[in-house]
């Protein structure tokens, strides 16, 4: 048997270089942190979250927007869905794919069951043109219904666009 040991070793004390064989996981002693000081000492600036975290900061600001010839403030998030929701009232189908299909998404991933009278969701690349029309114009009465001050927004916006 050799007289030291190449395993590692409990003690807290520092191995002297000559026991001490660096490699793969083993740096010079040397160059190890020292006891009670960090790898990283600035670390991550506290208020750095995540993209998710900073997108909905973002989305959660207020802007000024002028709708049918007034200003008003909304966030962010709301004047984008506004817009969104206009631009598919009034005919464009790439609009109202990407709401249908997010609301689709919304709703199997945060809502726990649909409550009944919610329209079903559908396929929208099976839908033509006009039945995908049809299915927001429904969309948009089913909305009238929940929030009547919304939808007659949404309507004032895609008549003056």
């Amino acid at each position: 048997m050799s007289d030291h040991d190449d395993g590692p070793r409990k003690s807290k004390e520092v191995v002297p270089s000559r026991y001490y064989h660096v490699g793969y996981g083993k740096p010079p002693v040397h160059s190890r942190f020292a006891k009670g000081k960090s790898g990283n000492p600035k670390g991550r600036p506290k208020g750095s979250g995540s993209l998710a975290s900073r997108l909905q900061k973002m989305l959660g600001e207020e802007i000024a927007v002028q709708q049918a010839g007034n200003s008003r403030r909304m966030k962010k998030g709301d004047a984008v869905l506004a817009a969104l929701i206009a631009r598919a009232a009034r005919g464009d189908t790439a609009a109202a794919r990407l709401i249908l299909n997010t609301s689709r998404d919304y709703e199997e991933t945060m809502l726990p069951s649909r409550p009944t009278g919610q329209l079903e969701p559908i396929d929208v690349y099976q839908l033509s043109d006009e039945e995908l029309i049809r299915y927001m114009q429904k969309l948009n009465r089913e909305i009238a219904k929940v929030d009547p001050e919304l939808a007659a927004r949404l309507r004032e916006e895609a008549d003056d666009d």
